[in-house]
């Protein structure tokens, strides 16, 4: 064993190592953290309510306008590069915010 391989054992072995194998369903954190987690938070979220909501409500408009008369900087200057434009959900209407939130201020 050359030196530099004794002074990692060494250095490890002033670790306590007890590995100790725990069943699944002893082990909650595990347990949780290794299920999949499709569907384990469903807002019910209607989507096309968002949208229609989206489309009249007077603040999301108010931002629409804003950034049409200010676009975001070109921070891209190769143009192969990703689209410069936000393709996202968008914000969320007013009427939406306390609902979609569960009543928190936000």
């Amino acid at each position: 064993m050359v030196a530099r391989q004794q002074r990692q054992l060494a250095f490890v072995s002033e670790f306590t190592t007890d590995i100790q194998h725990a069943a699944g369903k002893d082990n909650v954190v595990a347990d949780c953290l290794s299920r999949s987690i499709v569907d384990a938070v469903n807002l019910g979220v209607d989507y096309g309510q968002m949208a229609a909501d989206q489309a009249s409500d007077p603040e999301v408009q108010a931002l629409r306008c804003w950034r049409s008369r200010n676009p975001a900087p070109d921070l891209n200057p190769d143009p192969g590069d990703s689209p410069k434009t936000d393709s996202g959900m968008g914000p969320d209407p007013s009427g939406l915010r306390a609902r979609d939130w569960g009543g928190l201020a936000v």
